[in-house]
């Protein structure tokens, strides 16, 4: 029969094998999360610049949409992909809608993020 002995220095290997794809897949997530937050930050620039250039008092849907594009060419890089912008103006109220996917560090997982930005239009008022 034969006796096991144990090495001396070798009592952590287990622990270390099972915590470093532990560690390595938090390391992971934290860095993926701070992608999410920086295109969710990215995304309400957007639509904040689009939804200005909308509601002003001859403001249009085209000229929101050209200036949310103008924004978003200078700011997405690699990091905001299939970007969409929608904006839309009524007589009362202007709206804009940015979304987009992160690209992910974690294989499998989708990372959609999105801005809206709704708010009244500029009225012109007659002085008395």
């Amino acid at each position: 029969m034969r006796s096991h002995r144990r090495v001396e220095g070798d009592a952590g290997s287990t622990e270390l094998v099972v915590a470093t794809p532990v560690m390595l897949l938090l390391l992971a997530l934290l860095v993926q999360v701070g992608l999410w937050a920086h295109a969710d930050h990215l995304t309400q620039t957007i639509a904040d610049h689009g939804h200005a250039q909308t509601r002003v008092l001859e403001g249009t849907e085209e000229q929101g949409h050209a200036r949310a594009q103008e924004v978003a060419g200078q700011l997405q890089g690699e990091l905001l992909q299939e970007l969409t912008i929608s904006v839309e103006r009524t007589d009362a109220q202007a709206r804009v809608e940015v979304s987009a996917t992160v690209p992910t560090v974690l294989p499998g997982l989708d990372w959609p993020v999105s801005s809206q930005v709704t708010g009244p239009v500029e009225r012109a008022t007659e002085e008395p």
